[in-house]
C-alpha cells in the first residue's frame, strides 16, 4: 500500500508498501519496502527494504538494506546493507558499509568492490576485493584483500594486514602476512614483502634477478651486479693422499697442482695458474 508514481511516465511498481517513483521514466521497483527511485530513467530496484536510486540512470540495486545509488549512472549494488555508490558505472557486490565516493575535483567512476566491510574508494578505475576497512584514494589501484590498508598513489597493489602505499609512491606493490604491524611502500615502482616466517621460492627453472644495483641483504650489498673480468680463485682443496692441490676459479674451471715435485716449479707460472688465492 501507499506507492506512489508521480511527474513521470512509463514506471511500474511491482508490489511491496511505502515505494515511490518520482520524475523518472522506464524505471521499476518490483516489491520490497520503501525502495524509491526519483530523478532516474531506466532504473531497477528488485527487493530489500529502504534502498535508495537517486538521480543515477541506469542504475540497480537488486536488494538489501540502505543501499543507496546517487548521481552515479550506471551504478550498481548487488546486496548487503548501508552500502552507497556515487562514481558512475562503479559495483558494489555486496557487504556492509562499503563506500564507493566521488572525489573532488577528480575524474571519478568504475571502480568495483566485491564485498567485505567499511571498504573505501575515492577515485577511478580502482578495486578492492574484500576485506575491512581497505581504502583506495588513487588511480587504477587494486588491494586484494586484507584489513587496514591504504593506497594513495596510481597503479599500486596491496594484499595482508596493514599494507600501505604512500602518496606519490606510484606502482608500488606492498604485500604482508597476519602480522598487525603496518608496512610502507618505499618509493615508486618499488615491491615491499613482509612475511615473518620467510619467503619461500619453488620453481624448476631456477630464480632469475636482473638488477644494476645488484643484491643487498639488511642495506649490505651481496652482489654488485657488475661482472668481474679477472680471474680468481674462489676455492682450494688438497688431497693428502697424493699430493695434489685442487683449485677452484671464479669462472667455475679447476687447476691442479701436483705438490709431489714433479710440476711444483710451474704452481707459480701464469701460463699454468694465472689467479691469486685469496683470503
Amino acid at each position: 500500500a501507499n506507492q506512489l508514481i508521480s511527474g513521470s511516465t512509463m514506471n511500474f511498481i511491482g508490489g511491496g508498501s511505502g515505494i515511490n517513483i518520482e520524475e523518472s521514466e522506464f524505471s521499476i521497483s518490483i516489491g520490497g519496502r520503501n525502495n524509491d527511485i526519483s530523478g532516474s530513467n531506466f532504473g531497477v530496484i528488485g527487493g530489500g527494504y529502504n534502498n535508495r536510486l537517486q538521480s543515477s540512470n541506469q542504475g540497480f540495486i537488486a536488494a538489501g538494506y540502505q543501499n543507496r545509488i546517487s548521481g552515479a549512472h550506471g551504478g550498481v549494488i548487488g546486496g548487503g546493507q548501508n552500502n552507497l555508490v556515487e562514481g558512475e558505472a562503479s559495483v558494489i557486490g555486496g557487504g556492509q558499509s562499503n563506500k564507493i565516493r566521488v572525489k573532488v575535483g577528480g575524474n571519478d567512476g568504475y571502480n568495483f568492490i566485491a564485498a567485505g566491510a567499511s571498504n573505501v574508494i575515492i577515485g577511478n578505475m580502482s578495486s578492492i576485493g574484500g576485506g575491512n576497512n581497505n581504502t583506495i584514494s588513487g588511480t587504477q589501484s587494486v588491494i586484494i584483500g586484507g584489513d587496514t590498508q591504504y593506497i594513495k598513489a596510481d597503479d599500486a597493489v596491496t594484499a595482508g594486514n596493514h599494507s600501505n602505499v604512500s602518496e606519490g609512491h606510484h606502482g608500488a606493490f606492498v604485500f604482508s602476512d597476519a602480522v598487525t604491524t603496518p608496512v610502507y611502500s618505499t618509493g615508486a615502482n618499488t615491491m615491499v614483502l613482509k612475511f615473518k616466517s620467510g619467503v619461500f621460492i619453488d620453481g624448476d627453472s631456477g630464480l632469475y634477478i636482473n638488477s644494476a644495483n645488484g643484491i643487498h641483504i639488511n642495506g649490505n650489498p651481496v652482489l654488485t651486479g657488475a661482472t668481474d673480468a679477472n680471474t680468481y680463485v674462489t676455492a682450494a682443496s688438497f688431497n693428502t693422499s697424493d699430493g695434489v692441490l685442487t683449485l677452484t676459479r671464479n669462472d667455475a674451471a679447476t687447476v691442479t697442482a701436483d705438490l709431489d715435485g714433479k710440476y711444483q716449479d710451474e704452481i707459480t707460472s701464469s701460463s699454468r695458474l694465472s689467479a691469486t688465492l685469496i683470503g
